[in-house]
């Protein structure tokens, strides 16, 4: 078990509204079948 925090969150909702969990250490992991999702991309 991990004491590592994780958080999901939808692309278009980080595109529309800030996260209160993302800080200047915080690491993002997007994925996307096709690499483009532009939700993805615009986050």
């Amino acid at each position: 078990r991990s004491t590592f925090p994780v958080h999901y969150e939808m692309g278009a909702e980080l595109v529309e509204n800030d996260s209160v969990h993302l800080g200047p250490k915080s690491i993002v992991i997007m994925p996307s079948l096709s690499g483009t999702t532009k939700e993805a991309v615009a986050a």
